[in-house]
């Protein structure tokens, strides 16, 4: 067996995007992970921040009402980023 490739990965985020966007917490994750992710940043009042792997943004717009001056998020979806 062998790893998927880049597009191959790309096309299974991009056909999938929709069944990831929200605007509040769904997943075990977003209860779970994320807030610690986010607390272990610290302040991130008047940062910019680049957001690696964002997917639809769910975190980069977590981080912007947080108080951060921009975020700009990428990602291996074109998909996903349109989305966010």
């Amino acid at each position: 067996m062998h790893a998927p490739s880049q597009e191959q990965t790309q096309d299974l985020y991009d056909r999938h995007t929709h069944l990831w966007i929200r605007e509040e917490p769904t997943l075990l994750s977003d209860y779970t992970a994320r807030p610690r992710v986010i607390e272990s940043l610290g302040p991130v009042d008047g940062l910019d921040i680049i957001d690696l792997g964002c997917g639809e943004g769910y975190l980069s717009r977590a981080l912007y009402r947080l108080g951060a001056a921009s975020v700009r998020g990428l990602d291996i979806s074109t998909q996903m980023v349109r989305a966010a």
